[in-house]
């Protein structure tokens, strides 16, 4: 254990794709905590630390079977836990506000790479995020849904449909369930 180094290392980060299914970056997390575990056999666990997505896919780790003995700890850091309406603004305009982000890509080509991204989709608000009240797709003189109401608040339900007709492309089975 520990790849010849002295002292083993005791901090590992897990990089993944956050446009990606979160449930297949948790199985990938599952196999790097194996990994880490393997290089501390004394260790009576882990602490996972998540910011933001990451969070997410800690959760969704934690959710697996077997996987909860192995974590101490779980700490996140500005995860959206009922989602978040910045991949919202993303899909529609390709700004996600984020400079690195602009920097490597232009807003064009992140507008169509969220558009086939089911871990961008996993972000978009919930249900629940809809129950505290909050309404992140209101339509101003334009009828997204074809109504003939254009000044609407949307529901979750509706919220949904206008999402998949107009934005999603692709994996977009996890918003429809």
């Amino acid at each position: 254990p520990g790849l010849g180094q002295s002292p083993s290392p005791n901090l590992f980060v897990f990089p993944y794709d956050w446009r990606l299914d979160n449930q297949k970056a948790a199985e990938a997390l599952k196999e790097y905590v194996r990994l880490a575990l393997e290089m501390h056999p004394d260790a009576d666990g882990i602490d996972l630390v998540g910011h933001s997505n990451g969070g997410l896919v800690s959760r969704a780790y934690l959710l697996m079977p077997g996987q909860r003995a192995r974590v101490k700890r779980l700490i996140t850091v500005g995860t959206p836990w009922l989602g978040s309406p910045k991949p919202l603004s993303g899909l529609k305009s390709g700004n996600l506000d984020d400079m690195a982000i602009s920097a490597l890509a232009p807003i064009p080509a992140v507008r169509k790479m969220l558009q086939f991204s089911p871990g961008a989709h996993q972000l978009l608000p919930s249900r629940e995020y809809f129950e505290l009240g909050f309404r992140p797709l209101v339509e101003d003189g334009y009828d997204s849904n074809t109504n003939g109401l254009p000044n609407e608040a949307f529901d979750f339900d509706g919220f949904q449909e206008v999402i998949a007709r107009h934005f999603l492309r692709g994996p977009a089975e996890e918003l429809l369930n």
